[in-house]
């Protein structure tokens, strides 16, 4: 097929269109391989280009709108201000993320004129983060704000937020990536050293992400039950993790009505839960008590670790965030069987 456009809708709204001169489709594989490709990626209901970008080569998953590009690579992310050019990248759809070839040199740039030039990239579109497995140098430009550019909003005076936003491992790579800008911001000659160090910890964060993806992926449960406060919904919702608690968040609650534990009772019978989960501070108590109001009276209590209670002994004796965050994929791996 020659000069061909590909559209892709949902609901009435356009996702995505792609542009080639040349282009051939095998039905079976889901594949469509393009030559000399363009494309843009909609957002505000088709209304909006939010990403663009062009290579030579391009080959489009049809069935999940992953892409891999090669030759030229050269993207446009508008709601960053982020240019990126290589000379191949993988998109993957559905987590919005862009992956540089592992030996690519990948060149981001923004108006604002900072630049950075890195091998293995990885940007998560969604969380407006990226980092880099390999070398990276380049200049970051940091502006600050003026205190009358920063207004609150009123609208969301009421909404309810989990303040527990280091459960996420996603989260602790934005924090990381904004510790290291800041201290290279403050201390200029060693930033190399703080954003190869920044690197080196993202990419162990980035791998126990991985493991805990592989093992929601392939729990037999999917559901969580909490006889306790919920402090985990960041971290719940990273995995697409469905969940039951007797309190919200660090709820000032203590005693669960009997109505709660009833419903969490049933609840654990229903989906034949054979777990119940409390935080590192729990006397079990709630725990116990909607086990020994279920029909089999049978479950095992599991213990995730919040990181509210962590000592000053235990991080000398070698506790530290990753530690943790790996038992707690462990209690979870058992908890959902």
């Amino acid at each position: 097929m020659e000069n061909i456009e590909y559209v892709r809708v949902r609901g009435g709204d356009l996702l995505a269109r792609f542009k080639a001169e040349h282009a051939e489709r095998w039905d079976e594989r889901q594949v469509m391989e393009l030559r000399d490709f363009s494309f843009e990626q909609m957002e505000d209901h088709g209304e909006t280009v939010n990403v663009e970008g062009s290579a030579k080569m391009a080959a489009v998953q049809l069935d999940s709108g992953d892409i891999t590009l090669t030759g030229g690579v050269l993207i446009r992310i508008e709601s960053e201000d982020v240019t990126i050019s290589t000379a191949g990248l993988e998109w993957k759809d559905r987590e919005k993320n862009l992956t540089g070839y592992e030996e690519a040199e990948v060149e981001i740039q923004r108006s604002d004129g900072t630049s950075f030039t890195g091998i293995g990239l990885s940007a998560d579109i969604r969380r407006r983060t990226w980092s880099f497995s390999g070398e990276v140098k380049g200049t970051y430009v940091e502006e600050d704000k003026e205190e009358d550019e920063i207004e609150d909003d009123e609208d969301d005076e009421d909404e309810e937020f989990d303040e527990h936003v280091w459960l996420s491992l996603k989260n602790a790579v934005i924090f990381c990536s904004h510790i290291a800008q800041a201290l290279s911001s403050l201390d200029p000659e060693n930033a190399a050293e703080y954003m190869e160090n920044t690197t080196a910890y993202i990419r162990k964060i980035n791998a126990l992400d991985e493991e805990y993806q592989t093992m929601a992926n392939a729990a037999p449960v999917k559901t969580l039950l909490f006889g306790d406060r919920f402090p985990f919904r960041y971290l719940v919702d990273d995995y697409g993790i469905a969940y039951h608690a007797a309190f919200p968040g660090c709820s000032a609650e203590t005693e669960a009505s009997f109505d709660t534990i009833i419903y969490l009772a049933r609840k654990t019978d229903e989906l034949d839960l054979r777990a119940i989960l409390v935080t590192e501070s729990s006397d079990q108590s709630i725990a116990n008590t909607i086990i020994n109001n279920t029909a089999a009276k049978d479950q095992r209590i599991f213990t995730l670790d919040s990181m509210q209670s962590v000592t000053l002994s235990g991080a000398d004796s070698g506790v530290t965030y990753l530690s943790i965050m790996e038992e707690n994929l462990n209690t979870l791996a058992q908890a959902l069987q």
